[in-house]
């Protein structure tokens, strides 16, 4: 039996420091980079420009609401298949044509519930 899954995220890189904030970075098919922080979520058109100081690259930035804030420190993905990203958290992350929607759990990502916040694609 072969299987064709649609894997959204390529690669997880390794966690690191920016400023004051542990990131984390989702290496998204078609070249695109999601950015995990402790306070909110940030997309940008390639992993350069993450640290690119004039902001080049940058599309996108959504607040986490505090009590939904990414707690110590990185790695917080616990897993990913296709467009689903599970966290330690046990929050969890949809990633659809239109952006990228996240969820306090699993059960509320599968019926659309309790929207943490969204980052729409540009």
């Amino acid at each position: 039996m072969i299987l064709n899954r649609s894997e959204l995220v390529e690669a997880i890189l390794p966690p690191r420091k920016k400023g004051e904030q542990w990131i984390e970075c989702l290496q998204l098919k078609g070249g695109l980079v999601l950015v995990l922080s402790q306070k909110g979520l940030a997309l940008y058109q390639e992993e350069s420009a993450i640290d690119d100081p004039l902001g080049q690259g940058f599309l996108g930035w959504v607040d986490l609401p505090e009590p939904f804030d990414f707690k110590g420190d990185a790695p917080w993905v616990d897993r990913y298949q296709a467009g689903f990203v599970g966290f330690k958290d046990g929050k969890a992350l949809l990633i659809t044509p239109q952006g990228f929607r996240l969820y306090p759990d699993k059960g509320s990502a599968l019926h659309n519930e309790a929207l943490i916040c969204q980052l729409s694609l540009p």
